[in-house]
């Protein structure tokens, strides 16, 4: 077993008891302070549940990170700078969460905490490299990050799902980047997503104890986006790199994608909260939420 094996083993299990730590507190602290997910006609739940549980998940990661970084000698102030706009993010949404903000105020803060990674992408460039000029590469990779940002949001309705897919992300990530085909600095962060999300599961799991909230699932979508923007096209041809960025969260993005699309056909507004996404329709079926999570 080598040192860097031993290593990523290491910090998996320390991230992992930090999450189910943190995030096993959190359920009881909110549930002390009623802050909690109410279910209404558009709820895929029936029981009142605590909300904002993804302070653990997004905590751990950003703990995480910084260790395995700081392990391997390569904490640098990129890590830094997107580190500091998810935690400046995660304070946003959990004011959200509490008291609730209009999306438009939202959005705008969103893009507001992405301007560190414009920032960075101005010097190494982003998704579209080699492709498009600078401006536009940062323009529209950009737009993806916001949509995966906001897609994430969308997404998380049903236990387990988010978690699931975190882990499966980041176990995607780590596979690619442990062969060598892609950036081999995203390693760290892979394995620290997949053993933050087994944490989280332990509480997130149907019947849930806990919810992401906002504070939660949009953090998540801003780093994960961010890891798959890394992820350099040095040792593959571009085509081969967009495969592996839109394989990955393929059905989130499907998922998500397809249901803005079809609402924008109905002309229905799709700043609403509904429950036409795919997952959705499969509870109204009768499917379990472990199931559709798995």
């Amino acid at each position: 077993m080598t040192d860097d094996t031993v290593r990523l083993i290491a910090v998996a299990a320390a991230v992992f008891g930090c999450s189910v730590t943190l995030t096993g507190f959190l359920a009881r602290l909110l549930k002390k302070n009623n802050i909690l997910d109410i279910p209404n006609e558009r709820s895929s739940h029936i029981i009142s549940t605590p909300r904002g549980g993804g302070i653990g998940i997004v905590s751990a990661i950003i703990i995480g990170w910084i260790v395995d970084r700081t392990f391997t000698l390569t904490l640098n102030s990129h890590d830094i700078i997107i580190l500091g706009g998810c935690f400046g993010l995660a304070i946003v949404c959990f004011i959200d969460d509490i008291r609730g903000l209009p999306a438009a105020s939202k959005l705008i803060l969103q893009i507001i905490f992405m301007f560190p990674g414009f920032w960075i992408m101005s010097e190494t460039g982003g998704i579209f490299r080699g492709w498009l000029d600078i401006e536009l590469d940062i323009l529209f990779t950009g737009l993806l990050w916001l949509w995966f940002i906001n897609l994430f949001n969308f997404m998380d309705g049903i236990d387990g799902l988010t978690g699931v897919e975190v882990f499966v992300l980041g176990a995607g990530l780590a596979f690619f980047s442990a062969t060598g085909i892609i950036n081999e600095q995203v390693l760290g962060p892979s394995v620290v997503f997949m053993a933050s999300a087994l944490g989280f599961l332990v509480w997130n799991w149907a019947p849930s104890k806990v919810f992401l909230g906002d504070v939660g699932s949009i953090p998540l979508g801003y780093l994960i986006g961010w890891s798959l923007i890394s992820i350099t096209p040095e040792t593959i041809s571009h085509p081969s790199l967009l495969v592996i960025i839109l394989i990955l969260p393929g059905y989130y993005l499907a998922d998500a994608s397809i249901t803005l699309g079809v609402r924008i056909l109905k002309r229905k507004n799709i700043f609403e909260a509904h429950r036409d996404h795919f997952y959705q329709k499969a509870v109204q079926n009768g499917a379990s939420h472990s199931t559709i999570s798995v």
